[in-house]
């Protein structure tokens, strides 16, 4: 079987108090709680700071111990998170952060077309075969996001990728806007790039213009969110996080395998789309805690084990046998919900008769909808692999 991918971390709430400011014999209410938003040109100034990889992303939000930075960046490179998602193995990256934002919104990004073949829009190349989106908004601004709808227009003869190189020069030009469908692409650093093991699928690097500036971009492709179009809000998708008690009786993040959903909680959705046999999961994501119930545990090898034994997590793991060659790579780390009964853990074998947290329908037909709880967080996650494989960016419009 394969190895635990990364080192267990446990990851602790900090205490959130409430202030009420005093004025004379009127006691004003609690302010509400500061909506950011965290970038990677964000997580590399917190880095150039001083702080080291375990310095907290939204410590105050209801995910105990929040976000480290290094499960966004590890040092340039961006990290690449385990996940399970329909009961399979798979890994996502992080390229933004939100706390108490109720809502984030689709942005347009105009892109130059040289015209349209059966409806087809014929993007405006440069000498390298690559196109390059103008941006309306960037990531020094609250309402930044890499959700875009590709705005496209049709250029005169003679335009170059360099022609057209900011939102108010497109829309001063006059030339007619035709929105069409959304896309998934991260402005970034120009020194950020994915892990090598993804080199040649998602996603991929670009550039494009922003405010008459070229900038660097992550393209995860089209189709991985949906929004609501009276408004242009991005519809959210819950990613499920495993917490416990230690101890004490606080709650505490064990560094495990996330659960990626399907659709809104409790909506029960079958399956994800597909391209040919390429699932396409969301890209904008709700998190949520789930408490592990306690009568399930945590299929752990020796190396898990030793980990929830420096955390004080003594009884969590469920021992794997270490002479078995599992098939299913992935089994360390899931939740098993029945361990009593459970004899054959491989979801390979003909016979398995273990039930495991790894799906959204799993969680919610095994958790107390008590034990569920939303955070403030929202995150931009793009699954990258699936099923030990690397997932391509999926393109309709290429």
């Amino acid at each position: 079987m394969g190895a635990y991918p990364g080192p267990v971390r446990l990851l602790r709430r900090v205490g959130a108090s409430a202030v009420l400011l005093a004025l004379g014999a009127c006691a004003q209410p609690p302010a509400p709680p500061a909506a950011q938003l965290w970038t990677l040109f964000d997580v590399e100034a917190i880095y150039a700071g001083g702080a080291t990889d375990d310095h907290a992303l939204a410590a105050d939000a209801g995910l105990p111990g929040g976000i480290p930075i290094g499960h966004v960046l590890d040092g340039t490179t961006l990290f690449q998170r385990p996940a399970l998602i329909e009961a399979t193995g798979g890994s996502y990256l992080t390229t933004e952060v939100w706390v108490n934002y109720d809502q984030v919104w689709m942005q347009p990004m105009y892109v130059p077309v040289t015209g349209w073949v059966d409806g087809v829009p014929q993007k405006l190349l440069d000498a390298n075969g690559a196109w390059h989106p103008v941006f309306s908004v960037g990531p020094g601004s609250g309402f930044y996001s890499p959700f875009w709808q590709a705005v496209y227009f049709t250029v005169p003869p003679g335009t170059t990728t360099a022609t057209y190189t900011s939102a108010t020069q497109i829309l001063d030009s006059g030339l007619p806007l035709v929105p069409r469908e959304g896309w998934t692409i991260s402005i970034v650093p120009a020194d950020v790039t994915p892990p090598a093991a993804l080199a040649g699928g998602s996603p991929k690097p670009g550039t494009g213009w922003l405010d008459g500036a070229m900038v660097s971009t992550l393209k995860f492709g089209e189709r991985l969110f949906t929004w609501d179009p009276a408004t242009n809000v991005v519809d959210e998708t819950p990613l499920f996080l495993m917490v416990t008690r230690d101890a004490d009786g606080n709650l505490v993040q064990p560094y495990l395998p996330t659960v990626g959903g399907l659709g809104p909680v409790g909506a029960h959705v079958a399956a994800a789309p597909r391209v040919g046999t390429e699932p396409i999961y969301a890209s904008y994501w709700r998190l949520y805690t789930v408490e592990i119930p306690t009568t399930a545990r945590v299929v752990a090898d020796a190396a898990l084990q030793q980990e929830l034994d420096a955390a004080g997590l003594h009884d969590l793991g469920f021992p794997v046998d270490p002479n078995v060659a599992y098939d299913t790579p992935s089994i360390v780390g899931r939740v098993l919900a029945n361990p009593t009964t459970c004899t054959r853990m491989d979801p390979s074998d003909a016979a398995f008769d273990c039930t495991y947290l790894d799906s959204q329908a799993a969680i919610e037909a095994n958790v107390d909808p008590g034990a569920i709880a939303a955070t403030a967080v929202t995150a931009t996650c793009p699954f990258v692999t699936w099923n030990e494989t690397a997932l391509l960016p999926p393109i309709v419009n290429e």
